[in-house]
């Protein structure tokens, strides 16, 4: 009777592991085991090479760090659907779609990021990240073949998309963020390095950068832009600008003697290019570029000249000039104040 009764519940067994599953991968605290072949196998303890060629969903999934082992890789072909929480400490990589919806990306100090020392990238046809909170929080690289789209709160390191990039709310970038078609932000843009776009960019809250700000195509902003202007404080009588100085105001406060602003010698990228003289003191000031020949001022009535100055006698504290790189071969030089007019040498 015994006997029976072991065969019996060894055949159960056996046609219980033999039936079609209903997901692809099961995963306890100290067991990884996926369907293949008809069988049931026990995963490797550092890698799963497929949830499968179509979509895997998982209620919930806790690899790397639960597991002992935080170099585990999770390898995707198809879609990956993950409706609870899952945890990588290693890298998460799918080639199809990604739906993240109540997500953790952790390391084992416990802060978000794609592991230990790895970054998170997703080369996939839409990425859509919709926490609990409706937050994101990367400590690490947010890397995304096409769409990336939170519908929330946005904290990563860097971001690289090759084409949109939509937060619903704030977006926070620690390091550069790189977006190859339209950038679109419900909030406040934070970075505090580059941020680079060559599409449109519609930023209705504040933005602030703390590196470069580069735009090859449109940018719109519904709130205020403000600009300052760098200010160069000159006390020795002599400034010799560069083209990277461009939007730059020179103050002129030598009290003994005139103060030389020397241009660099107009060329292509000079084209643009703007700064702003202001003189403090009762002195001179000339203006010349780099080539004391090169006939490359236009200023006041002389299209060929080597130097204008701020010299008019008893108005020159408050004087101010701009000068704008009109082409590759000129300069334009304009006094801002019309009690002391630019005083131009005549052409050679």
């Amino acid at each position: 009777m015994t006997r029976l009764l072991v065969a019996a519940i060894l055949c159960a067994a056996i046609t219980s592991l033999a039936a079609a599953p209903t997901q692809a991968l099961r995963v306890s605290e100290t067991d990884i085991w996926y369907y293949s072949g008809g069988k049931w196998v026990q995963g490797t303890r550092g890698l799963i090479a497929s949830l499968g060629t179509s979509a895997t969903t998982l209620s919930q999934a806790v690899i790397g760090g639960g597991y002992g082992n935080t170099g585990c890789t999770i390898t995707s072909t198809g879609a990956g659907s993950f409706n609870g929480a899952v945890r990588v400490d290693g890298l998460l990589t799918a080639t199809g779609g990604v739906v993240l919806d109540g997500w953790t990306i952790a390391d084992s100090t416990g802060a978000m990021s794609g592991g230990s020392g790895a970054s998170i990238t997703l080369n996939t046809n839409k990425v859509v990240l919709n926490a609990s909170n409706g937050d994101a929080t990367l400590a690490r690289d947010l890397t995304v073949g096409r769409n990336a789209t939170v519908s929330g709160t946005a904290t990563v390191n860097a971001l690289a998309t090759t084409t949109t990039a939509t937060v619903g709310s704030t977006l926070t970038v620690t390091g550069a963020a790189a977006v190859g078609s339209t950038l679109s932000v419900g909030g406040a843009t934070t970075l505090s390095s580059t941020l680079g776009v060559t599409g449109a960019s519609t930023l209705t809250g504040a933005v602030t950068c703390g590196g470069t700000l580069a735009v090859a195509g449109n940018a719109t902003v519904s709130g205020t832009l403000g600009y300052k202007t760098p200010i160069i404080v000159n006390t020795t009588g002599s400034e010799t600008l560069t083209a990277a100085q461009s939007g730059s105001t020179v103050v002129c406060t030598k009290s003994t003697g005139a103060t030389t602003i020397t241009l660099p010698d107009p060329s292509s990228s000079t084209v643009g290019v703007v700064f702003t003289v202001v003189q403090t003191e009762n002195q001179n000031v000339d203006i010349v570029p780099t080539n004391p020949d090169g006939n490359s001022l236009v200023a006041d009535g002389v299209g060929t000249s080597d130097k204008a100055s701020l010299a008019t006698s008893s108005h020159k504290i408050g004087a101010a000039a701009r000068i704008i790189g009109i082409s590759a071969t000129k300069w334009f030089v304009t006094a801002l104040s019309p009690t002391c007019p630019l005083t131009v040498e005549p052409a050679d």
